[in-house]
Formats: structure tokens, sequence, C-alpha cells
């Protein structure tokens, strides 16, 4: 959310320099993740994760800036494509961070302290430190690579700002004011209010109808891994990692597909088709709920649909909106914040209050050669992990 206000006071620097801070962002994010694992103190480690917060709002402003500016009306199959990445990475570091963790489970319907540190010796044998740098070189490349592109662009603007001015006042020989004048009596006059009302209209629509859509975005996976392990499924913490490795790959196959399917359809349309699919999904969710009961199966499938459906909705709207407003880097921060604000809420309204505070007491009662690996009831992500004692918090 800071991020996102700081992107916001900063249009015109975001504006005119966004590979600048798309390299600034990611060497956060780098020196983020690669110093998390050495971290002894929650309060040392939520700054941390404030920075890196800051980082990712860095990240979404000038990335999204970028590809508007440099796609504008066609920039639906880009910005599919971009956030592509986004599951296919969810779906690796489920991969990966499940190979470094050990097999032992700590049970926190217990809060027997003193039993628990009795245990820890036993379940420190996790290396968690690998893939905690294999993600910071990840992100420090990236940001070699951007700071390459500002550099490059830097140097080449003397260059365009020298091209000298072509003179076309031979290609066309009609004075402007007969044009403009003609004009004018072609079209009608529109008074400057209606624009500005239909501005206004068209920015409030958007960004209630982005409410809703961030929400699902952004929420959706946290509450699908809570709601596995809820006692009536009897899902263990291996199949529901499993369930949202399904979730992030029908996650990206939905954005890969619209990449595609936008280059032979207008937006407008691919939206339309998406919205029906949506409501039948909706529909055919609350059938299963309320009057044939869920199963495992039907959970993991209709999990992989939510994923289908809704990932593509996300990149279409700011390429929808784009075709109709002159987007700025305000007016996408709002949609930014939206997603910070409900990650929010799921930690003050969850149940992970409890948790945070079972995991604050067992810090302070660890040994400093022990590393901790704790697991806020969400998805088994790489940054769900923060590692003090070796062993894994899992909801009981």
């Amino acid at each position: 959310m800071t991020g996102s206000l700081a992107g916001a006071a900063m249009q015109n620097l975001v504006k005119q320099y966004p590979e600048a801070l798309l390299s600034l962002a990611f060497f956060i994010a780098s020196t983020v993740v690669f110093f998390t694992p050495y971290i002894r103190s929650l309060l040392v480690l939520s700054v941390l994760f404030f920075c890196h917060g800051i980082a990712q709002g860095f990240t979404d402003n000038a990335g999204t800036s970028l590809i508007l500016s440099m796609w504008g009306d066609y920039a639906s199959t880009p910005l599919n494509t971009v956030h592509l990445g986004f599951g296919i990475g969810a779906a690796l570091v489920n991969i990966l961070v499940g190979q470094f963790l050990g097999e032992g489970q700590l049970d926190l319907s217990n809060l027997n302290l003193n039993s628990t540190m009795q245990n820890l010796s036993s379940l420190a044998s996790t290396n968690i430190k690998t893939p905690y740098s294999i993600a910071a070189s990840l992100c420090l490349v990236v940001s070699i690579g951007h700071l390459i592109f500002t550099i490059s662009k830097y140097l080449t603007r003397p260059q365009t700002l020298q091209v000298q001015q072509v003179n076309y006042s031979v290609v066309n020989t009609t004075p402007v004011d007969d044009i403009q004048s003609s004009h004018s009596q072609q079209l009608p006059k529109l008074d400057s209010c209606c624009h500005l009302y239909h501005s206004v209209f068209m920015s409030s629509l958007w960004i209630v109808h982005l409410i809703f859509v961030v929400a699902i975005d952004q929420v959706f996976a946290k509450f699908f891994f809570s709601y596995m392990k809820l006692a009536q499924f009897q899902i263990s913490t291996k199949n529901a990692s499993l369930g949202m490795i399904l979730y992030w790959l029908s996650y990206s196959t939905g954005r890969a597909i619209c990449a595609v399917v936008t280059l032979f359809l207008s937006v407008d349309v691919t939206l339309s088709i998406i919205w029906i699919g949506g409501l039948a999904l909706a529909i055919t969710w609350l059938i299963y709920v309320w009057t044939i009961g869920l199963s495992i199966y039907s959970l993991f499938v209709l999990g992989s649909f939510t994923g289908l459906i809704f990932a593509p909705i996300f990149p279409l709207s700011f390429s929808f909106i784009n075709k109709r407003l002159n987007v700025t880097p305000l007016m996408f921060d709002n949609d930014h914040m939206m997603g910070a604000i409900s990650n929010v809420y799921r930690l003050i309204d969850g149940k992970e209050t409890e948790v945070t505070t079972t995991a604050s007491k067992l810090i302070q009662c660890a040994d400093s050669n022990y590393q901790v690996v704790l697991k806020l009831q969400g998805p088994p992500n790489l940054f769900y992990y923060g590692v003090f004692i070796d062993y894994e918090v899992a909801k009981s």
C-alpha cells in the first residue's frame, strides 16, 4: 500500500523513468529475500517485509505504466503475457520450497511451548536458505536487466533530440484554419462538462469493478488453501499444496489462453465471454456448496476452473479501460491499494492472529542456532515463510 501511495505521488517519475524504478524495486526485493533466512528478530523481519511491499508496489506501478505506454490500445496481450509469470512462479515456488522443508510439523492446537522447544532439535535439518538464494538471484538478474535498459535509453535520448524536424508544408497545401473550420462544422460541439462527467463516471465504475476483481485475484488463493484445510475435508498439507499447484497452473493457463485469444478477438468480446463463464462458475460453486456437497476432487476441479476463468480479468480490465480513458499512475495506484487493503482485511478478520501470536512466542523462546519456518494459513508461497526456527508451523 505504501509503495502504491509513493507511486501515486511520483506520477511524473513513474512515467518518465519506469525502467529505473523497476530496477530499484527488484534490487530491493533481491536484498530483502536474500537476507530473510538470516534474520533472528521478528521486528527486523517485519521491516524487511515492509520494504518488500514497497518494492512490489513500485513494480506494479512502473510495470503497468511501461506496458500501457509501449502498447497503448493493444496492451491486452502483453499484459496477459507479463502477468502469466505470476501464476507460473507461484506454482514453481510450491514445488521448490517443498523440497527443502522437513517432514515434521508442529501442532498449534497445543500451545505448550516447553514440549515444543524439546522437539526443535529433531526438526532442524531443513535448509531454507537455498530457495531464498535462488529467488534473490532471479530478482537481481531482472534488476540488472532493467538497469541496462535504463542506461541504454538515457544514452540514446540525446540522439533522438538532435533529429531535425521535417518540413511537411509540401505535403498538404490546405491552410490549417480551413481544415479546422470545416471539421468543426461537421462534428457537433461537445460541452467540456460532458467529458468531465463521463471521465468521472467511468473512473468510479472502474474502481468499483476492480474492488471485486482485485479481491478475487489477491485473496482467493489464501482463502482456498485455508478452506481445503478444514477438518471436514481431511486433506493433508501435502495434498492441499497439490491443490494450490493445480490452481496456479490453471491460473497461468487462463492468462496464456487469453494472451492468444486477444490477438483475434477484441477485449470487449473476450471480457464478455469470461464474465459469462465466471457467472456459470459461481452458480456451480453455490450448487456444490449448498446442495450437492464438496469432495476433494470437486474442490480441486472447481478451484482449477476458478483460476482458469478469473485470472485473465485483471490484465484485461486495464486494457479495457485504457481504450476509454487516459490511464495515469494515480488511477492504477488505486487498484493496487485495493489488493493491499484486501490482504490487510484478511489478516485482521481471519484466524491468522492466533497463529502469528503463537509464532512470536516461539521465536522469543528459540535458540539463536535454530531457524524458523512459519506458514501462516496461506499457500506455500516463498514469501509466506519467515525464517527463524527450522520446523514447519502448520495449521492444526
